[in-house]
């Protein structure tokens, strides 16, 4: 029983948490909610998620050096970086830290995603503590859970689209290293400094230069202090600063330069295309003007935020920094213009070069909303940039004004709506408060107070309400169009586990689905060295490695045994002739006239929630033509789609000769599917009941 005396002491225990304790939680919890779920979804894009995901295998299977083909049968070129041995197209940072997610968690897309989900955390939480001393804590948690529910972030997030790990770790370290920056400035602490360019190496590690606004931060900070404009650290903090920064992120680089000099000049000269616009390089196609920045990179980054959000967050801050002189909104200031700046001056433009400076922006618009009742600019300014959308749609003048501007310096902001359109309502508004604030706010305050209300109301809804929910939507569309089709994740399972180690594989297809470079997610999945090519079996051989195929169409080779019937590719070894290969065992057989070609059988597997994979077995009777697929439901209704014979990856042409081949498709759980319909002839087959 506890005494009289000790309950004091007790109850000390018991206190609550205190504020910033809950806040963090909260911002936790908010973004597991809307960034994990789909994690693990098994469709890997291409362009930066299939070469990040590949490299990362490469390293848990043989670390810690960076490679794609581990012992390349064909010359590399180090021109083809998107065809390499050793990868040094971007630093290693993510691609070890997916290798020992996928030591705990096994080998699967969620290991290196998990990167993207702890950098948007650490981001949001750094946010949250820049902000709490300048906005207060209740604007300093909507600005960090604004940033989360951003949809670009969980397009990043998951892997979807241009920009994917690198650009989540890369904000997370930048963040932090800022976070970290201030607070050794505020405690003028070289031990804090020591972190901060910690931080700001590890995010050299996962995204090289474009990590490196942290390291001008600490220099202007340094000359501010010097000028005694805002504080800023001293000698023995910047060394601190610099000199963990490089001893975080340079060995990698000496060691890789040391090691393959001619491999690191040229991923270095790469990198540096971006400044000269090469017109030959592969990157051309993102080669946008200056204002493209301004236009088209934050409209993605901050959409559905009025795109002039970029612009007005920027202004703020500065504004803010201009009068008070604090460290944090100053160094937040100088990271969100330098990284705007800098990179309307490369020539290549990608959506996601901005991100790692995004939670500055919204930072920006919380420092704000927290001034809506004190300052008689900032409701105005406010009720502007959000109502752009509205003023441009109402005021088609506005159109004619902006195709005004002289298309040689305005190439992008003259053709698309947003920021010239933004820019007149924000400073119309600004005028109007100039005019008509001083007056407004000594003699009717309560009417200041009411517009600042509504406008905070309006920016609240917007950064969180509207945010978090076209996130959610979003990701329900993307992942149930885009997310679970895979032609490798099944096939790529079996192989790596039954496969001898020198292995070769060759996948013979003819071209990829929409953004998937399948040889790529089949060596991701295998751990085995993929060629998109027909079998050289001699070069093989001589290598000491023996070759597989993987093929949709059945081939006259030995079948690989464990590839599941639904899987939609099926293996063989290459190695031993065989008669044409059968159906796989548990394929559900009958036959159906599907007009251009016979359905012989038919196999389902779960590939998500509520759809299942299926694979089609289907004879040519010619050149296949598109087959019309009803899936008939327990429930009564019907489901039907068309699926046309390049889903199999092969031409028409080529499958006319072929024995049979598998046709793919996404449709309801197979224990809701009572009868497939089946071609112009309708010809219904019923199917047997699902084993549970």
């Amino acid at each position: 029983m506890v005494g009289c005396g000790q309950l004091p002491g007790l109850l000390r225990t018991l206190r609550p948490p205190r504020p910033d304790l809950l806040a963090a939680a909260a911002i936790v919890a908010f973004g597991l909610w809307l960034l994990v779920p789909g994690l693990d979804h098994p469709t890997i894009y291409d362009w930066d998620e299939s070469f990040h995901q590949v490299v990362a295998r490469g390293v848990y299977d043989a670390p810690p050096i960076p490679r794609m083909y581990q012992e390349p049968l064909y010359p590399i070129d180090p021109r083809r970086w998107y065809e390499a041995g050793v990868w040094l197209h971007k630093p290693p940072g993510t691609a070890w830290f997916g290798a020992a997610m996928m030591e705990l968690i096994g080998v699967r897309p969620a290991a290196v995603r998990l990167g993207s989900l702890f950098g948007e955390l650490a981001s949001a939480l750094a946010l949250y503590w820049l902000l709490k001393g300048l906005a207060g804590r209740w604007w300093a948690l909507a600005g960090a859970l604004g940033f989360l529910a951003l949809p670009s972030g969980w397009i990043l997030t998951q892997g979807f689209f241009f920009g994917d790990v690198t650009d989540c770790t890369l904000v997370g370290g930048v963040s932090v290293a800022i976070a970290l920056l201030v607070r050794g400035v505020e405690r003028q602490s070289w031990r804090w400094m020591l972190a901060a360019g910690a931080a700001a190496g590890v995010a050299f590690l996962c995204k090289s230069f474009l990590s490196m606004v942290p390291l001008g931060v600490a220099a202007v900070l340094f000359a501010a202090r010097s000028v005694r404009w805002c504080d800023g650290p001293r000698w023995k903090e910047l060394g601190a600063f610099y000199g963990a920064w490089a001893a975080v992120a340079l060995p990698w680089f000496a060691y890789a330069s040391r090691r393959w000099p001619e491999l690191a000049r040229f991923s270095s000269r790469l990198a540096l295309e971006a400044l000269t616009g090469d017109p030959a390089s592969v990157m051309a196609s993102w080669y946008r003007p200056w204002d493209a920045i301004l236009n088209e990179v934050n409209l993605w980054s901050v959409k559905p935020l009025p795109v002039i959000s970029a612009v007005v967050a920027m202004a703020w801050l500065w504004k803010a920094s201009l009068r008070t002189r604090d460290v944090r909104v100053v160094a937040m200031a100088l990271w969100l213009t330098s990284t705007e700046v800098v990179h309307s001056i490369l020539a290549e433009k990608c959506p996601a070069h901005v991100w790692s400076a995004v939670p500055a922006m919204v930072g920006g618009l919380a420092l704000l909303g927290s001034e809506l009742w004190r300052s008689p600019y900032a409701g105005p300014v406010a009720l502007g940039m959000l109502g752009t959308p509205w003023l441009t749609e109402r005021l088609p003048v506005l159109a004619r004004l902006r195709a005004s501007l002289p298309p040689s310096l305005f190439f992008q902001t003259r053709t698309g709506p947003g920021v010239f359109e933004g820019t007149l309502a924000v400073v119309g508004a600004a005028l109007l408060a100039w005019a008509a604030g001083p007056w407004l706010w000594r003699r009717l305050r309560p009417a200041g107070m009411a517009l600042g209300a509504v406008a905070g109301a309006w920016l609240l809804w917007s950064m969180l309400w509207v945010c978090a929910t076209t996130t959610l939507q979003t990701g329900r569309a993307r992942l149930q169009q885009d997310g679970y089709p895979t032609h490798t994740q099944d096939v790529g399972q079996v192989l790596d586990r039954a496969l001898p180690a020198r292995s070769v594989v060759w996948l013979v297809i003819d071209f990829n689905p929409p953004n998937q470079f399948e040889h790529l997610n089949l060596m991701f999945w295998s751990g085995r060295m993929v060629y998109p090519k027909l079998p050289e079996l001699d070069l093989a051989r001589s290598r000491g490695f023996h070759s597989y195929v993987v093929s949709p169409v059945a081939q006259r080779l030995k079948p690989l045994e464990g590839v599941p019937p639904h899987a939609w590719l099926r293996a063989y070894d290459a190695e031993v002739p065989a008669p044409l290969s059968e159906l796989p065992a548990g394929v559900e057989r009958f036959s159906a006239d599907g007009g251009s070609v016979e359905v012989i059988g038919a196999a389902a597997g779960k590939a998500s929630a509520d759809r299942d994979r299926w694979a089609l077995y289907v004879r040519p009777k010619g050149v296949p033509a598109e087959l019309r697929v009803v899936f008939h439901l327990r429930s009564g209704g019907a489901e039907t789609q068309v699926v046309p014979p390049e889903a199999a990856l092969v031409p028409r042409r080529t499958l006319a000769t072929t024995g049979w081949f598998i046709l793919p498709l996404m449709g309801p759980p197979r224990a809701e599917v009572t009868a497939l319909e089946l071609g112009p002839s309708q010809a219904r087959v019923p199917l047997a009941a699902a084993t549970p």
